[in-house]
């Protein structure tokens, strides 16, 4: 997965071998933010994306839009992206994160069903924020499956993504030297902790933040 300024590396998820269809399964109707622990430790239930270890403070300061290219088994999906600022001495800081149904493939004014099997593009912004990620850290982007609609029944969702296809677009400035250069063997991360602390939310306010999500792109 690329982006403007360099790239994004897997090497982290799969530290032998660089591939490009990488899939993972669903483990819970929604993640935590803790799913972002220990980005280095291989897991089946996310994909994780790293940068090289950063030489220079680096801006993050607006949207990010992400663009994935994935096949699932199940006739109904969600996506979830989480931006993470991976510190030098364990921290791990959820930057911004945004859910979105992959049945809206086609726009966001209509869901269809999906067809398992089948590859479908989808296209969304991660909340926008500002922060600054300082030297010798690490930019992160952990995705995962979640349920498309608080309604339904949890079925567990097998996910292919194509990396090749995928791309993640952000609005970075700084000394991005570090960024552009080719991936570099992954350091070892292990985190102590994973902040802020998450919101918590109630099901008629899931529901408002997907309804209002999907308004806003149909304007």
């Amino acid at each position: 997965m690329g982006q403007a300024a360099g790239r994004l590396s897997a090497s982290a998820a799969a530290p032998s071998v660089a591939e490009r269809y990488l899939s993972f399964t669903q483990a819970a109707a929604y993640s935590r933010d803790s799913i972002v622990a220990n980005p280095t430790q291989a897991r089946t239930d996310r994909l994780v994306f790293l940068s090289n270890t950063l030489s220079s403070p680096v801006r993050l300061a607006g949207t990010a839009t992400l663009s994935v290219r994935v096949q699932v088994d199940k006739a109904a999906a969600g996506l979830q992206a989480r931006v993470v600022d991976y510190g030098k001495t364990g921290a791990a800081y959820v930057v911004s994160r945004t859910i979105a149904d992959l049945g809206h493939f086609k726009g966001w004014d209509k869901k269809r069903e999906l067809v398992p099997g089948k590859w479908y593009t989808l296209t969304w912004e991660i909340n926008a924020d500002d922060r600054i990620f300082e030297a010798g850290h690490n930019l992160g982007v952990v995705i995962s499956a979640e349920k498309p609609n608080p309604l339904i029944a949890y079925a567990p969702v097998k996910v292919t993504l194509d990396t090749e296809k995928s791309t993640i677009t952000m609005p970075l400035s700084g000394d991005l030297s570090s960024l552009a250069r080719p991936a570099e063997r992954m350091r070892d991360i292990r985190t102590t902790t994973v902040g802020p602390r998450e919101p918590t939310r109630d099901l008629r306010e899931f529901v408002r933040e997907f309804v209002e999500a999907g308004r806003a792109k149909t304007r």
